[in-house]
């Protein structure tokens, strides 16, 4: 064969190579999420979410790929064995520690980027795992100046057994001293429980002026509709939780702890397009900028993982958003007070 035609059959090969897309410039992000249970208006909140910013950045070669754990950590375990085995993602993302632990060591074993919405900064541990969200510590925080301003001094904690509320239990508890408050009770309960009577009668005579409530439905209604009942006196109070309730007029004129809000422009628009509150979609929309920045970062020949890792000042929906040395993406905390079953600004 001439060799000027062999040289153009070269060139032909070449160029439909390049015009093709390859398996590469595609990123493929694996979300687990609770899509049927109690939680599954988080789970599809946090779907929606990921559609949403898909719609508004056509050009990017972001794919998302969807699997049900229904908040069962093995579920999660073996949704991530497959995304990573079988559908070849580059990144996963999880809801909360629960899920997040039991992905985790997958995430380094394979090396494949994991974040985890946790406020948990343990789920950060390695050089693959990452954490989007407000933190424990900062939450405690700021309700424990909240407690200061109202003069309340004697708090108590009832929350349910799970990594992620033991670890906001912990840190109020390590805080309250350097406010000026004690807690005077730390009540855990196993997810499942449905009778709380014995418990609030109990903690009903410990002083406490004001309750911390961490707990995730159908628990959290129970608790909150049996606490009326029995005329609960101490305020309740929470980290986000009564935000996420299936029944947030339960909590209406209470204050609590929030995660920063989103930017209204994106709420309005949300709300439109899905005619749903936006939960969690937010957050879904940040991690997709996030994981887009990196992957169109300059340093592209570097590995995904430490383009996250050097990621800095990235608009979002709830600001601008940038790595600590531990992997967290952190989220600043408000006050919020729940009105009508939605959570309002209260203070900065």
């Amino acid at each position: 064969m001439p060799w000027r035609l062999v040289r153009l059959l070269n060139l032909l090969c070449l160029a439909l190579v390049l015009s093709e897309p390859s398996q590469a410039e595609t990123m493929k992000v694996g979300v687990i999420a609770p899509l049927s249970g109690s939680l599954a208006p988080i789970g599809e909140s946090l779907r929606d979410g990921f559609a949403f910013w898909k719609e508004r950045h056509t050009t990017s070669n972001i794919e998302f790929l969807f699997e049900d754990d229904q908040f069962q950590p093995k579920l999660s375990a073996s949704a991530a064995q497959k995304l990573i085995s079988i559908d070849k993602v580059q990144a996963l993302v999880t809801f909360t520690s629960g899920p997040g632990m039991a992905v985790a060591p997958l995430a380094e074993k394979y090396q494949v980027v994991h974040f985890c919405l946790t406020v948990d900064s343990r789920l950060a541990k390695g050089k693959y795992n990452f954490v989007h969200l407000f933190q424990s510590r900062d939450a405690a925080r700021r309700l424990l100046q909240k407690f200061q301003a109202e003069g309340i001094t004697k708090v108590g904690i009832m929350r349910f057994i799970e990594d992620a509320a033991q670890l906001s239990a912990s840190e109020l508890s390590r805080q309250a001293p350097e406010h000026g408050i004690e807690v005077l009770f730390d009540d855990a309960f196993p997810a499942g429980t449905t009778d709380f009577r014995s418990r609030i009668v109990q903690n009903s005579t410990k002083g406490a002026q004001a309750v911390m409530v961490i707990a995730l439905p159908p628990e959290l209604e129970l608790l909150a509709r049996q606490m009326r009942e029995l005329r609960f006196a101490p305020r309740l109070t929470s980290i986000e939780i009564f935000s996420i309730s299936t029944d947030p007029k339960l909590f209406d004129g209470l204050w609590f702890a929030q995660p920063a809000f989103p930017a209204q422009e994106y709420v309005a628009k949300f709300n439109e397009r899905f005619k749903a509150p936006v939960r969690w979609g937010h957050y879904a929309d940040n991690l997709a900028t996030l994981l887009e920045a990196a992957g169109s970062a300059k340093s592209t020949q570097g590995p995904l993982a430490s383009r996250v890792a050097s990621l800095k000042d990235i608009p979002s929906t709830v600001g601008e958003l940038s790595a600590d040395d531990e992997g967290v993406f952190s989220v600043p905390v408000v006050i919020a007070v729940m009105k009508d079953g939605v959570p309002e600004l209260l203070e900065e």
